[in-house]
């Protein structure tokens, strides 16, 4: 057997119906990465009965539909069809193994094998066209390698699975190849049979046992039955010569009882005649009160629309006021607001001029310190030039004194220019560091604050905004959830006005009720009885059931239960007594057309009591039948015999089987219905009982809808707080937004005066650190030049020479020189005070700079706070624009006002229209109960002779029944004759009735007795016998069992061995084919062959492994395909299908796994999925998958053979 061909359709992304076909031995499936190719896998796997979607790549089973592309929709159904050719030119080749088709199978050139599943999930499985079961399939490849767990399919990854595996999961692929899987199968399905078995023979032999001890009871049971047969007979025999002596007595009475019957029919006509003239005018009446109904229904109808109309336009009003309220508020706010806005804005304008005035101020002064600025420069460059000419004639003096001593002089010369450049160095070093330390302790901003505080204004105004926005959401949400809370409070409210207009009808209704009883009450009490209950009140209905216990009880429903002497003491009293009614054969009514009523009292008590009917509560039932209307009445005091007599049809299949045997019915049984349709053998009254009498159906819509009233009620008042509380949360909400708002205005311009104010400070400090950085470049330029003066002075004085002037011209010329240096130290102190001047001036026009942009930044703020002001107003003008037009678009409330009071004199109008068909209703309501007490009447009298032509006709059946039971019995005594049977009998009837007696008392003394002990003893005793021969038959049975799987397990042992050697030895001669080398082996995990799980232990060529864990992914692949192809050759599948089993291999592996496989497929049928160009080139047939389409997978086949061919010719 071959696969020839896969058929799929709407499976995954095979959306169309595909064809698949596999021509040659080896096939290879190609196609770019996400085309489809694994779906074949797939589709194979799961028509071979897959029940796992995870191993589908999927969650679902429904997961493997088609569902939708991009220009597809999804589909309802997948299907797939697996076709295997048994016979044929493909088949010729391929091995014989040890898996053979049944024999119907066998026959077939092809095998069809299909499965279909919907979107509800129901799978469905077909052999041949034929509809199977899933197992059907299964036990098709028992043994064959294929299956849900089969080592012939090796899918994506499954090649490193198939070596980590457990050693139980191992196990089953040695079972298959062993063919001992269906063993297996076999042998559970034995197990589970034994077991079903055992069961069967414990139960047989509890059975048995049960049995015998019943026999020995019914032997004893069976002699007594005998003997009081016996009696029996005899009792039969004197009974019915008794019975001869009464005949000719009965025949009169008989005839008597017909005379009376004839009587009774002529009244009972008369009176139904005079009672279907009432009912006819009942009749009209009824049809007035439908058509009052209707008035007052439309009256009603008139009244509610009006109600809602009202309502609608007093919610209009209020909200129109509520709207104009909240506008009229808001444009005094804005108004407010407006003038808030232009007093700040003249408040700004005076700061600016303020500013603007300081600054004008701060002009004169700066334009001074200039000035001053320019003189004190001009004033130090003078000083400057004297020096330098103070310091030229030094140096002409000492030019001309020691012009004789040319080398002490010019050593003198530079020691006083040393001098010189030293002192003046010392000026200008001890400015500089005194301008320095001026400069350095200047107080300086602290920008860190600054950014702090702008920081934290940021962080305010974000927050703010945030807020803001949440608060602008909550509204939204606000006014949503208020809409809502007013439709669904209007909802209820008007569902509460229509249930309130329905509770007051059955209020009304049920008030005449209470009438009723209130006055037969006080009837009661006059009569002296204070005991006494309403049956109505002391029963409880099922609520499906409440029409059919009112049509069937009517007016008993109102009856009162009375004990026996309060019972006696009424029917005293009445002057009807019912001897047998519907009821009970001691239940009364008090008619009161019949009593002389001597004052008004009286015509008051019996007026209470004409309506209403009394039962002897000592009468009543106390239990209820099963299948009766009584079943489904629960009560303490007992049921009313009617309910026991009426049977109750469940469903329309019980109705129609008990209707079948209506025929079978007495006089006294009913059927009936859960709506109330009522069945006898003579006649059929179908509907509810009438609006009079229909009194637990009114009473229980009465408390369902006073229940939903009371439920509702509450509903409303939560939704009319919750709306009220919505309404404030809105109120509150809008308060607090105004005040955020007002916020973030407030912290927008403190953060533009921060800025402003950090800019000015970053100024000034970037300024006096270009200044220090001057300064300090300065400092240690003069320090050097400071110090190599003061090196070059000491230089000159060591070098002096040794020569000494005459003290003259020593003093003449240190004279000359200190002359010159006090004048050249003078004009350096007034230079230096120049300087000190100078810097004053500077540090003054620096200060009123500072002060100068200061009043400019508070000039700016101010501006800014002014436009900022603008904005506000032009904002406040345009929401007090928007608001004033708003309040001018509101409806005006004078025409709403109008339109309620004109909805107010609908409403009245409606009303007085209700209240006028009210009392129409309530006149032709009185009219009907009239008619209804002359009915009542009517049909209490009618229902009288009934009851009397009723009892009168079960003593005429009595009397017919006695004497055909006296001529069955006398029939029976065969030495009597005609004669004797209608004539007198030969011996007295005192004789008879003292033998009858006799024969009695010895059937009493034998007591109870099992009449059907005999033939239930023969039947027990057939019935041990079957047992017993049962029980022999299972006994044998559980044997063979228990040898069968004696034999399942020793042959599962041998082929489990066999097997596994056999696959042992030839994975260990393929495994170093493929590695070229090395050693790998099976083992077992323990001795017992029927539990025992599989190990593998493979180790390459150069390595000592411990584990097969430690290979790498290409070693562990090899060795999984050499223990799948030791396990092929052994026990070959059909087919083999591989998934990319190639792709952890390198080109060299890949040429041996492609040697191995063409090797193979001599035998064995390969399908096989690869990427690699080599394992394509091994292919005989290629079949391309594409995805052209987005999500929707196609084939592209290609014959190898003949495309050389075709290129060969080419």
């Amino acid at each position: 057997m071959r696969l020839k061909q896969i058929k799929l359709a709407g499976f995954k992304s095979f959306v169309d119906v595909t064809k698949v076909p596999f021509p040659h031995q080896m096939t290879a499936i190609v196609g770019p990465n996400g085309c489809g190719k694994s779906n074949i896998i797939d589709a194979v796997r799961w028509v071979l009965g897959e029940s796992s979607a995870k191993n589908l790549r999927g969650d679902a089973m429904t997961d493997v539909i088609f569902n939708g592309s991009a220009e597809r929709k999804p589909i309802g159904q997948a299907s797939v069809e697996l076709i295997f050719e048994t016979q044929g030119e493909g088949t010729q080749d391929l091995p014989t193994n040890n898996f053979h088709l049944a024999a119907n199978l066998a026959e077939r050139n092809e095998v069809a094998i299909r499965r279909t599943v919907n979107r509800d999930g129901q799978n469905l499985y077909y052999l041949n066209g034929c509809k199977c079961r899933k197992k059907d399939i299964t036990d098709v490849f028992l043994g064959s390698g294929l299956g849900p767990k089969s080592y012939a399919i090796i899918e994506q990854g499954m090649i490193s699975r198939l070596i980590e595996s457990k050693p139980q999961e191992l196990r089953v692929f040695v079972e298959e190849a062993a063919g001992v899987s269906k063993y297996k199968e076999r042998r559970r399905e034995t197990e589970l049979k034994l077991g079903h078995t055992s069961d069967n023979l414990s139960r047989l032999a509890d059975i048995s046992q049960e049995i015998g001890i019943h026999l020995n009871v019914l032997d004893q049971q069976a002699q007594q039955a005998g003997q009081y047969r016996k009696l029996k007979a005899q009792e039969r025999e004197l009974k019915s010569i008794i019975a001869t002596v009464k005949y000719q007595s009965a025949q009169k009475q008989l005839d008597k009882l017909n005379t009376v019957i004839a009587e009774l029919n002529v009244h009972m006509a008369e009176a139904k005649n005079a009672l279907g003239e009432q009912k006819l005018a009942l009749s009209k009446q009824e049809q007035a009160i439908e058509h009052d109904y209707k008035t007052l229904s439309d009256a009603q109808h008139t009244l509610t629309s009006t109600n809602q109309e009202h309502s609608r336009y007093q919610q209009e009003l209020a909200t129109a006021q509520h709207l104009l309220s909240n506008n009229e508020k808001q444009v005094a706010r804005y108004l407010q607001k407006q003038q808030d806005i232009v007093a700040k804005s003249e408040q700004y304008h005076q700061e600016i001029a303020r500013w603007q005035e300081k600054l004008a101020a701060l002009a004169p002064q700066t334009l001074a310190a200039e000035q001053a600025l320019v003189s004190a420069k001009a004033e130090l460059l003078n000083l400057e030039q004297q020096v330098a000419s103070q310091e030229q004639l030094v140096q002409m003096q000492s030019r001309e004194r020691l012009a004789a001593q040319e080398q002490r002089l010019a050593q003198q010369e530079a020691q006083l220019a040393s001098q010189e450049l030293l002192a003046k160095l010392t000026a200008q070093l001890e400015a500089k560091q005194l301008q320095f330390k001026e400069l350095n302790e200047q107080p300086v901003a602290d920008l860190s604050a600054l950014t702090e505080q702008i920081q934290r204004l940021k962080d305010q105004i974000t927050n703010s905004q945030a807020q803001l926005n949440a608060q602008a959401q909550s509204n939204n949400q606000l006014e949503q959830d208020i809409k809502q809370a007013e439709l669904a409070l209007a909802d209820n409210k008007q569902l509460q006005l229509s249930f309130n207009l329905q509770l007051a009808q059955l209020t009304k209704q049920l008030a005449v009720k209470e009438e009723w009883q209130s006055e037969c009450e006080h009837w009661l009490t006059a009569q002296g009885i204070t005991e006494f209950n309403s049956y109505r009140e002391a029963i409880s209905v099922d609520k499906n059931w409440q029409a059919a216990v009112d049509k069937v009880l009517g007016q008993w429903l109102d009856a009162y239960l009375l004990s026996a002497d309060n019972f006696q003491l009424i029917s005293a009293n009445i002057s009807n007594t019912l001897e047998s009614s519907a009821i009970d054969s001691q239940s009364c009514f008090h008619d009161n057309s019949q009593s002389d009523s001597k004052n008004s009292s009286q015509n008051n008590e019996h007026k209470a009591a004409e309506r209403f009917w009394f039962i002897n509560q000592e009468n009543l039932e106390q239990h209820a039948n099963i299948g009766s209307l009584a079943s489904k009445v629960t009560t303490h005091l007992g049921f009313v015999p009617l309910l026991n007599q009426v049977k109750v049809a469940e469903d329309e299949a019980s109705l129609q089987a008990m209707l079948a045997s209506v025929d079978t019915l007495t006089d006294e049984q009913y059927i009936i219905s859960a709506d109330g349709t009522l069945w006898s053998r003579a006649i059929l009254s179908k509907g509810r009982a009438s609006q009079g009498i229909n009194r637990l159906t009114l009473q229980y819509e009465y408390d369902e809808l006073n229940q939903q009233i009371t439920e509702l009620s509450p509903i409303v008042d939560a939704q009319s707080e919750k709306l009220k509380q919505l309404q404030g949360q809105q109120q509150s909400l809008a308060k607090q937004s105004t005040v955020i708002a007002n916020q973030l205005a407030e912290q927008k311009l403190a953060l533009q005066k921060a800025q402003s104010e950090y800019d000015f400070a970053q100024s000034q400090v970037d300024q006096r650190n270009r200044q220090l950085a001057s300064l300090s470049q300065e400092l240690g330029k003069l320090t050097l030049e400071h110090q190599s003066a003061i090196s070059t002075l000491e230089q000159s004085k060591a070098g002096q020479a040794s020569e000494a002037l005459s003290a003259e011209a020593i003093e003449q010329s240190e004279q000359a020189l200190r002359a010159l240096q006090e004048q050249l130290a003078a004009l350096i102190a007034q230079k230096h005070s120049k300087q000190q001047a100078l810097n004053d001036a500077q540090q003054q026009l620096q200060q009123l700079q500072l002060q100068h942009q200061q009043h400019s930044l508070s000039l700016r703020q101010s501006e800014l706070q002014l436009a900022h002001t603008s904005e506000q107003r032009h904002s406040t003008d345009d929401q007090l624009s928007h608001y004033q037009q708003e309040l001018a678009q509101l409806p005006k409330t004078a025409t709403l006002e109008q339109q309620v009071v004109a909805a107010n004199e609908s409403v009245e109008k409606a009303k007085v229209k209700l209240a006028s068909a009210e009392l129409q209703l309530d006149e032709s309501k009185a009219k009907k109960s009239q008619l209804a007490q002359q009915i009542s009447q009517l049909e209490t009298k009618v229902n009288q002779h009934n009851d009397t032509a009723h009892q009168q006709a079960l003593k005429k059946e009595q009397l017919v029944f006695e004497l055909n039971a006296a001529k069955e019995s006398l029939s029976e005594l065969k030495e009597l004759n005609q004669q004797q049977v209608f004539g007198e009998p030969t011996g007295s009837v005192a004789s008879y009735q003292q033998q009858l007696k006799q024969v009695q008392r010895q059937l009493g003394e034998l007591g109870a007795v099992n009449l059907a002990a005999i033939d239930e003893f023969q039947l027990q005793q057939t019935r041990k016998n079957q047992i017993d021969l049962q029980i022999e038959d299972l006994t044998q049975a559980v044997a063979t069992l228990e040898s069968a799987i004696a034999k399942i397990d020793k042959e599962s042992r041998q082929k489990f061995k066999t097997t596994f050697e056999q696959i042992n030895q030839g994975f260990s001669a393929l495994f170093p084919k493929v590695f070229g080398g090395g050693q790998a082996y099976l083992a077992l995990t323990s001795d017992d062959l029927l539990d025992t799980g599989v190990t593998i232990m493979a180790r390459p060529p150069g390595k000592k492994n411990s584990t097969i864990h430690l290979l790498s992914g290409g070693e562990k692949a090899l060795t999984a395909l050499s223990l799948v192809f030791a396990i092929f050759r052994l026990t070959p599948a059909p087919f083999c299908m591989l998934d990319e089993v190639d792709a952890p291999l390198d080109d060299a592996n890949v040429e041996r796994f492609c040697n191995l496989v063409g090797e193979m497929s001599k035998t064995v049928q390969f399908i096989y999925i690869s990427h690699n160009k080599i394992a394509m080139e091994m292919a005989s047939h290629l079949t391309g998958v594409t995805m052209m389409e987005p999500g929707v997978s196609r084939m592209v086949s290609v014959d190898i053979d003949e495309a050389i061919a075709m290129a060969e010719v080419s």
